[in-house]
């Protein structure tokens, strides 16, 4: 056996420790490269993913939480009478307004004595309110009040008054009225148990106007408005056109019922009377701005006919005025 020298050896180790060295130096050269493509692949992917993300938006409004459905307020009038042989005679008229929020009443009172428009009468005290029957006396009220009010209740003059005690009343008192049977009864009930701090009786404000020698009430309308807004607890005042009403055909009757229509319809009816003639052919819708095309189109839908004719340079008190002509005959309405 051949014997390897010390120097041999040596040699040996070295060239053994070198090739070592070089298949590891390799190893490292190919790893790096893996390691190198790995790093490019994560790298794009990444890049395509960032390019990609959006952050979710983030709302920082405020919170919108359902108002609870308040509950409607239940409105109508009460009509004092007194009967005079064949007709009857108004004592006074109030417009009550039941809360069942608050469990409250509120009550504004009008005074026989004071000169009103009434359609289909003109303008009158309003004990002569229903002479044109019961929905003129309502619609009465509604056009001084901007309040829409069909239901009522008629009592006798003698239990009629502006009183907290005789208001409790006026259900159990009624000689007619429109108002269910059920509800009348519901509603007595409810009257009955109400706290008397929660009951408001007001009467409307007038002043003192002459006409001729004799003196008569007129409504303070800027007062009756605020009042309004406060015993209905409404956010704002109530806003309307103001219309004139001429009957253009003689045909009685006819401009109250016109009246009645627009007063319904949130409109406020300052002259009922009759025109200059009565050979109008056609019903006249005659507005004094452009901004009032879109009303006088409402109105001629409401009544089911007439003209509209725009006028600038006659505006007076009034927004518009209606004029009704012959053609109400073929309007059916």
């Amino acid at each position: 056996m051949r014997k390897i020298d010390l120097d041999d050896r040596s040699r040996y180790v070295k060239r053994l420790h070198s090739r070592v060295m070089r298949r590891r130096r390799l190893q490292i050269v190919v790893l790096s490269v893996v390691v190198a493509a790995i790093m490019v692949w994560i790298s794009a992917t990444a890049f395509n993913t960032l390019k990609n993300f959006r952050f979710p938006s983030l709302s920082f409004g405020k919170k919108t939480v359902a108002k609870k459905a308040k509950k409607p307020k239940y409105i109508f009038a009460v009509i004092g009478v007194d009967q005079r042989e064949y007709e009857q005679y108004v004592s006074g008229i109030s417009l009550i307004v039941y809360n069942p929020e608050d469990k409250s009443i509120n009550s504004l009172a009008f005074k026989k004595e004071v000169r009103l428009q009434i359609p289909g009468y003109g303008l009158d005290v309003l004990e002569k309110a229903l002479f044109a029957g019961n929905a003129a006396a309502l619609a009465t009220i509604t056009n001084v009040t901007g309040i829409d009010v069909s239901k009522y209740v008629i009592v006798d003059s003698a239990d009629y008054g502006i009183s907290k005690a005789k208001l409790r009343k006026f259900f159990s008192k009624g000689l007619e009225s429109n108002i269910k049977e059920e509800e009348r009864l519901e509603l007595l009930k409810v009257f009955k148990k109400v706290d008397e701090s929660k009951i408001n009786v007001l009467e409307a404000p007038t002043k003192l106007i002459a006409l001729g020698d004799k003196p008569y009430e007129q409504i303070k309308k800027d007062e009756i408005n605020r009042l309004v807004r406060v015993l209905w607890d409404l956010d704002k005042p109530i806003k309307r056109k103001k219309v004139i009403v001429l009957n253009g055909v003689g045909t009685s009757g006819l401009a109250g019922k016109v009246a009645i229509k627009l007063i319904k319809t949130n409109y406020e009816v300052i002259d009922i009377k009759n025109a200059s003639s009565f050979n109008y052919k056609n019903t006249l819708i005659i507005i004094y701005s452009q901004s009032m095309q879109k009303q006088a189109m409402k109105v001629q839908k409401l009544i089911g006919y007439g003209n509209i004719m725009l006028e600038l340079d006659k505006q007076g008190l009034t927004d518009m005025t209606v004029i009704i002509g012959k053609d109400h005959k073929k309007s059916g309405h």
